[in-house]
């Protein structure tokens, strides 16, 4: 994964030497988090969601809809 430092200073006396520096001042778009394979940057793999996040009002809901059944499953004993 990239990260982006910008510095005037030898970037290679800055670090441990065992880090790969790779001169990104000619590929504007390249942004933290992207992905390097030794020749190109690509941006970060983002898989589709394929679930739903509920909001707040939507687990409430489902809250109140299983206490209302188990509300009925008590009654029933």
């Amino acid at each position: 994964m990239a990260e982006i430092l910008e510095t005037g200073l030898d970037i290679t006396q800055l670090f441990v030497p065992t880090l790969l520096w790779v001169d990104i001042s000619a590929q504007p778009g390249v942004v933290d988090g992207w992905r390097y394979d030794g020749r190109a940057f690509s941006p970060p793999y983002h898989l589709p969601s394929a679930l739903h996040v509920p909001t707040i009002l939507e687990l409430q809901a489902q809250l109140a809809t299983l206490s209302a059944q188990l509300g009925a499953l008590s009654d029933k004993k």
